[in-house]
């Protein structure tokens, strides 16, 4: 169940919002967001009661409520005696106002939900609070702040150990699961902003929908997993529209985590079907897991699928790669000397991938990282380690950028030319590629990260699911969510 919420200041706001519910979807009325109070609001209540949660959110819980306590617990138990379904109050609020706010709402057919919000992150107590609560209320709402997603660990913990429907949300960007996957932390609905996020890490109304929300909060599901610069992913926008266009339930969602054994176990407990794995965790997510022969070979794998207890791996970071310079050294042989040499920067799992493809197309390969003990590595018997500061020096025809320097942010000496045939940037940025910018004025052939992405993308989702997908698809997702790449290789 959705749960819409929204901040009017008139009642005649609320009110048109009200009036277009849908059947199915609770409402929450933030009475502190009225700039003036209107006894009319009382009418609109009592027009749809029970798919309404009224709150009036004190400053001090982040609301905007200034007044007096006693005017606000007023508002609260005139709303509970118009007989709506939930009277939300703080757990701050004395015991005999609780009681009392219980009172009147469980005699008008109501329930109280008694709720905490705490925006600097998760308190040490967590379960000793959320008992106390539960003791004062019908059901609670639990808001923390959590930096990581294997901190909703605690939150599903919890889940499991109450003993009555709880709301217990992670907010910010990496309490994502906890919004989405909401019946598993044991909440009977989550929270959507009607026009925008009321509270960090919120859902839209169109994010619900894209997501496929409420029907895909129990339906087979998949994870992106990776470090901050995982949010400029496009898997959860082009993922989520293709489930969407081909009527599956499914949904695609985001894990940012600096703890990926700790975040795998809680996507394992949550019953992930499968996961992709981006920066810096491509290493780390084959502990545990069965590797297939390419990703034993790259040392890395950036996709994971659960087979019951078995956590099987490979990498279609290659193909990425791969098919994409493929058609690009086709395009430029007619045309310039055939590209013999390529240099590719940085020593990550996105670098061996590019040393994989670059030999698979016969290209010999030259890797440039700030530590050579990670460039060779990355090459492993053959090939040559140049110096990061003597990168601009090395001969090559074709440079890949697999750092994690993209965007604005070039890898490349801002006084130096690239004097290239083809420039690769794997790094998605959410902004234009500095480093392609430069290359095109150049007159080199360029291909965007997106080209990479489509292309292993496909590779991913037809090894997750069993289905096949054709980039075609993908890039027309992303076309639908504005994520439109340049003309590439």
């Amino acid at each position: 169940m959705l749960c819409v919420t929204g901040a009017e200041p008139t009642v005649g706001a609320l009110a048109a919002r009200l009036a277009s519910a849908r059947d199915g979807d609770l409402h929450e009325v933030r009475l502190d967001a009225l700039t003036v109070w209107d006894e009319s609001v009382l009418a609109v209540l009592a027009a749809r009661p029970r798919a309404l949660v009224v709150t009036c959110r004190p400053t001090r819980q982040g609301g905007a409520f200034a007044g007096a306590e006693r005017e606000r617990l007023e508002l609260l138990r005139r709303a509970a005696s118009a007989g709506v379904a939930y009277v939300d109050v703080e757990a701050d609020v004395a015991p005999a106002a609780r009681a009392a706010l219980r009172t009147a709402a469980q005699q008008a057919g109501g329930q109280l939900l008694v709720s905490w919000h705490d925006f600097i992150g998760m308190p040490a107590d967590l379960a000793a609070r959320a008992r106390a609560m539960a003791a004062g209320g019908d059901l609670i709402k639990l808001a923390v702040t959590v930096q990581d997603a294997a901190e909703l660990t605690s939150l599903r913990t919890l889940a499991t150990e109450l003993d009555r429907p709880s709301l217990l949300i992670g907010m910010g960007v990496a309490g994502q699961l906890s919004r989405c996957r909401y019946p598993a932390f044991g909440a009977p609905w989550t929270y959507v902003g009607a026009g925008g996020a009321t509270a960090p890490g919120q859902l839209s109304f169109a994010d619900a929908e894209l997501l496929g929300l409420p029907a895909s909060a129990a339906a087979p599901w998949l994870c992106l997993l990776g470090g901050a610069q995982s949010a400029h992913s496009p898997g959860v926008p082009v993922y989520n529209r293709c489930f969407r266009a081909r009527g599956l339930p499914w949904s695609y969602l985001l894990a940012v985590t600096e703890r990926p054994a700790d975040s795998l176990a809680l996507l394992a407990d949550l019953g992930v079907l499968g996961v992709s794995v981006t920066m810096p965790h491509k290493g780390a997510a084959l502990a545990g897991a069965e590797p297939d022969a390419l990703a034993s070979a790259l040392g890395a794998c950036n996709t994971l699928r659960f087979d019951g207890e078995a956590r099987r791996a490979t990498n279609t970071d290659v193909a990425g790669v791969e098919q994409p310079l493929a058609r690009a050294l086709a395009a430029v042989a007619g045309a310039t000397t055939v590209p013999r040499a390529a240099l590719v920067l940085g020593a990550g799992g996105a670098a061996v991938a590019a040393v994989h493809a670059c030999r698979a197309l016969g290209l010999d390969v030259a890797v440039a990282a700030r530590r050579q003990d990670e460039a060779r590595r990355c090459l492993g018997d053959a090939g040559a380690v140049v110096a990061w500061e003597d990168r601009a020096a090395a001969a090559a025809d074709v440079l890949i950028n697999a750092t994690s320097l993209g965007g604005v942010d070039s890898p490349w000496p801002v006084d130096v030319p690239l004097a290239k045939a083809i420039v690769f940037d794997l790094a998605l940025a959410g902004v234009p590629s500095t480093l392609l910018a430069r290359a095109a004025a150049e007159g080199a052939r360029t291909i965007e990260p997106l080209a990479m992405w489509f292309a292993q993308g496909a590779a991913q989702m037809a090894w997750l699911t069993g289905a096949p997908i054709v980039e075609a698809e993908l890039r027309a997702a992303a076309a639908q969510a504005g994520l439109v790449p340049r003309a590439s290789g």
